[in-house]
Parts: C-alpha cells; sequence; structure tokens
C-alpha cells in the first residue's frame, strides 16, 4: 500500500497545469502534492491531488479528490467538486463548496485527524465520517448536508448545521470564543438520530427539524441551552417534560424528568410522588412550594428557591451547578450530597461533583435530617454568607480544590440538633465559623 511522507515521498509538483482533452484525462496512480498552483481547463482527472499550506487552486474550481496535507486558506470561495481527505489535523480558513464528503485517508496513519473551521462558510452535500470537525471561529458557519460520523466534535464560538445523522465516537467539547458560544443546528428534514450524546456538553442546540419524527438521541443530549422552536426531540426510552409556567398547583404522578428549558412554579404548588430528575433547564420555585416525595436528582442546570419552599422526602443529590437558596426554604429528610451518584439503588457510588451551595440572603433556611457530603471541584463549592444550616445528621466536606475554600462565614450559623451522636470531619485548611451546637 502507498503511504504518503512529507519527508519522504519526492513525487512534488511546484506548478501543475490539466489541460488533457481526452475523455480519459489524467490518472494519478497515487495521490500527487502541489506546492504552487493548480489549474484545471475541463480535464477529467482520476485519482487525487494533495494541497500543502501555499498550494493555489486557480480559478477557485476543481473537479476531483483532494487531500490537505496541512492549514489551507481560501482566499475567495473556493469549489470542489470530489471528496475531501485529511491527512493531519487541519485548520481551514475561507469559503468552500464541497460536492462530496469530508473523510479519514489511509494514506497517513496519524491518529489525531481533524478539520478546524477558522471563518468562513463551507457548505458539505456529502458527509462527513472518520475525523474530528470544529467550528474554531466565531464567523465559521458550516453546513453538512449528509450524515456526521465523527470521533469528535466542538465548538469555539462558530456554529455548525446538520441535516443528516451525527455520531460522535470521542469527544463534545464546547470554549466560549470572546464570550460567544458555539451552536449546533439540527435541520433534518425527517427523523435525526444522535448518537454518543453522553461524549460532552453542548453550548447552544437549536432544533429547526420540524417533521413530526424530530430529533432522537441515544441518551440525554446535554447542552448550556437548547432552543426548540416547538420541534420534537425524545431521549431513548426515557419520558420526560420540558420546562413551563405553572398557572395552577399540580399533582405529579411518578417519577419527574426535565430535560431543558424553565420550569416556573410561579408561587403555585407542585407536588411529585417519585424522584425528579432535573438531567437539564432550570428550576425557579418563585415564591412557590416544590414537594419531592423521592429524590432530588441534580444532574445538570440551576436550581433557584427564590423565596419559595423546597422539601425532599428522600435524599437531594447535587451533581452539578448550583443550589441558590435566595430567601427561601429548603428541607431536606434524607441526605444532602454534593456528590456525582451512580449505580443502581442498594449499591450507589459517589464522586466528585462540580457543585455550589450559595447561602446570601438572611432568611435562608436550609434544614438537613440526614447527613450532609461535601465533595466538590468548584472553586467556591460553599458560599455561605447568611441564613442557618441545620443539620441532624454528620458533616463530612472534603476539600477537592487547591483554593483552601471558605465553608461558612459571615453571619451564617450551622447548628447541629441531633438526637445522637454527630460526626463532624472537614478537611483541614477550610475556615468555618458559625457553628451553633444544639445536640441533646
Amino acid at each position: 500500500m502507498y503511504t504518503y511522507n512529507a519527508s519522504t515521498s519526492y513525487n512534488h509538483f511546484n506548478n501543475l497545469e490539466l489541460k488533457n482533452t481526452s475523455e480519459e484525462g489524467v490518472t494519478f496512480v497515487n495521490p500527487v502534492f502541489v506546492s504552487g498552483s493548480v489549474s484545471q481547463d475541463n480535464c477529467v482527472v482520476n485519482g487525487g491531488i494533495i494541497l500543502g499550506e501555499a498550494s493555489v487552486i486557480s480559478g477557485n474550481q476543481y473537479t476531483g479528490d483532494i487531500y490537505l496535507y496541512k492549514n489551507v486558506t481560501f482566499s475567495e470561495t473556493t469549489s470542489i467538486y470530489g471528496n475531501v481527505y485529511l491527512l493531519y489535523y487541519i485548520n481551514l480558513t475561507g469559503n468552500l463548496n464541497l460536492s462530496g464528503d469530508i473523510c479519514d485517508s489511509t494514506l497517513c496513519s496519524t491518529s489525531s485527524k481533524s478539520i478546524n473551521f477558522v471563518s468562513g462558510i463551507v457548505n458539505i452535500d456529502g458527509d462527513v465520517s472518520g475525523v474530528g470537525i470544529s467550528a474554531r471561529g466565531s464567523n465559521a458557519y458550516i453546513l453538512v448536508s449528509g450524515d456526521a460520523d465523527v470521533t469528535s466534535i466542538g465548538f469555539s464560538g462558530g456554529t455548525i448545521e446538520l441535516k443528516g445523522d451525527l455520531n460522535v465516537t470521542n469527544t463534545i467539547y464546547n470554549n466560549k470564543n470572546n464570550g460567544v458560544t458555539g451552536k449546533l443546528i439540527l435541520s433534518g428534514s425527517g427523523l435525526q438520530t444522535i448518537t454518543g450524546a453522553d461524549k460532552g456538553i453542548f453550548g447552544i442546540v437549536e432544533l429547526q427539524n420540524y417533521s413530526g419524527e424530530g430529533v432522537k438521541t441515544d441518551s440525554v443530549l446535554l447542552s448550556d441551552e437548547i432552543i426548540r422552536n416547538g420541534c420534537m426531540i425524545k431521549y431513548g426510552d426515557l419520558e420526560g417534560e420540558f420546562g413551563w409556567t405553572l398557572e395552577e398547583d399540580l399533582n405529579y404522578n411518578g417519577d419527574f424528568n426535565l430535560f431543558g428549558d424553565e420550569l416556573n412554579l410561579n408561587g403555585h404548588t407542585l407536588t411529585v410522588s417519585g424522584d425528579f430528575l432535573q438531567v437539564s433547564g432550570s428550576v425557579d420555585i418563585n415564591g412557590g412550594t416544590l414537594v419531592v416525595e423521592g429524590d432530588y436528582i441534580q444532574e445538570m442546570g440551576e436550581l433557584d428557591i427564590n423565596g419559595g419552599t423546597l422539601v425532599v422526602e428522600g435524599s437531594y443529590i447535587q451533581e452539578k451547578d448550583e443550589l441558590d437558596i435566595n430567601g427561601g426554604s429548603v428541607t431536606i429528610k434524607g441526605d444532602y450530597r454534593m456528590q456525582k451518584r451512580e449505580g443502581e439503588k442498594e449499591n450507589y457510588t459517589y464522586s466528585v461533583a462540580e457543585s455550589t451551595l450559595n447561602m446570601k440572603n438572611e432568611n435562608d433556611k436550609l434544614l438537613i435530617y440526614g447527613n450532609f457530603v461535601v465533595e466538590s471541584s468548584n472553586t467556591y463549592f460553599l458560599s455561605m454568607y447568611e441564613g442557618t444550616t441545620e443539620v441532624k445528621g454528620n458533616i463530612t466536606i472534603i476539600d477537592c480544590t487547591t483554593w483552601g475554600d471558605v465553608y461558612s462565614y459571615g453571619n451564617h450559623i450551622t447548628i447541629l440538633s441531633g438526637d445522637e451522636k454527630q460526626i463532624v470531619d472537614i478537611d483541614p485548611g477550610l475556615d468555618v465559623s458559625g457553628f451553633k451546637v444544639e445536640n441533646s
């Protein structure tokens, strides 16, 4: 098998003009490297050419397959009628119309092949397969009309619009670019399936698939924000809800799974007879009352008590993001764990969370009948300035940061009020103030 290596392969052209007028045209048995310009005058080409960093397509149009060896810049809108194969990790700048696919090339064994669109508008009529793809710049807009079967998909402020299916084998990543969050648009005309949705967290996901089948994922699609536009989305076999504003009191039978948007109690009472699973989206109790007769698991999204009341008959598991008591009251009949929970009931395991508790209002009240266990990697995981925390079980606080974060300070008071022995185990270096012991 022919293997391309830039340092040892010498089948290079400086400038190449393709002017063969026969029906058979020109056949490249092995791809050739063109370090300068390549021009094509209605010449049929079989095989491919390799473009480097200084390569130029004269006339901004080429019919045939292209291999990308180094970063490429198109100063003007360029059309390629063929496939693009990646030899390495490529940054592409400029506008491109591609009639074929973007895919891996076996000519090079490099494992981390990906194409990063720095800026410009790119239209891909075919598929993207076997490589990584990212919208690196905030001015990058990539439209993939086919499927994307990729090793990774990433965003640094840019936008990727996908009309086909998405399969991610390794990583989903999202980094803001000058405050701009990247966006994934799902705009298929029929059922779009997303597999590998658990490989990371998207920035903004906007649904523009208005078909009756909509979008279906193999697991919950985690994102900073999801814009549904009235479109249908289904997370595997899970049944759940998107947030809304209550106009009256509601008794909800069974487990409540929140998949996105804001659930606003608007001064009303919501009683859930099972567990409350906050997969994504936010909860604003807003002067109302939320009663959960099972466990409350906060996997992602904010929970704002906002002058209201939260009562959890089971345990409260805060895996990620913030609980802001905000002038309200929280009562937990079981444990309060700022930890990630995995496994099945009776065999749960716990690990480090990314969660934060805020108590900054003098009327904030937190009552825990069970144990209070804190293991969070957030910088200020316990911001307890004001209010009262009452614990009837044990307290365990594990410092997972390098900052020696303050546990309790200012006017905040912690009350130990159990009716049997209580154990307090707080990592050294954490500043603790305002302990009031009422254990009888």
